[in-house]
């Protein structure tokens, strides 16, 4: 689905698994914390969604193969991103993605955001948690 967005083509990408189950063991460590010092907050699959995300926009295990080199390029960026849509899109039981849009300038400034910015996860958890509880339906 995200390479059909983007119109890009699967098999021009490799994945690193090793990342990627990295990834995931960094939110089992944080889903662990949570349980283990915040008894009154859960992981919730936006926070979990975005903690992810936050991991994989910090790993890169997507890497775009080209005919001279391997790029990294923003792709990742772009997944994190597209992954917590998808989250919170169906958290918020959005039927189509299309009903769902994020104006360019606030995905322009995400993307700057998850790739450029000192965010930590927890920050990232609430960026996403929060619109997935008071976003609404576009008509």
């Amino acid at each position: 689905m995200f390479c059909e967005k983007l119109r890009l083509e699967r098999t021009s990408f490799s994945v690193d698994e090793e990342k990627i189950m990295e990834a995931y063991v960094r939110v089992d460590q944080r889903k662990l914390h949570y349980k283990m010092y915040h008894r009154s907050t859960e992981l919730n699959e936006p926070k979990e969604a975005a903690i992810l995300a936050f991991w994989l926009s910090r790993f890169k295990p997507f890497v775009r193969k080209s005919d001279t080199q391997y790029s990294t390029g923003s792709h990742n960026e772009l997944f994190s991103l597209f992954l917590v849509s998808v989250v919170v899109a169906s958290y918020r039981n959005i039927r189509e993605m299309a009903k769902m849009r994020i104006p360019k300038n606030i995905q322009r400034d995400l993307l700057y955001t998850i790739a450029n910015r000192s965010t930590t996860f927890d920050d990232m958890a609430l960026m996403v948690d929060s619109p997935a509880h008071v976003m609404v339906e576009s008509a």
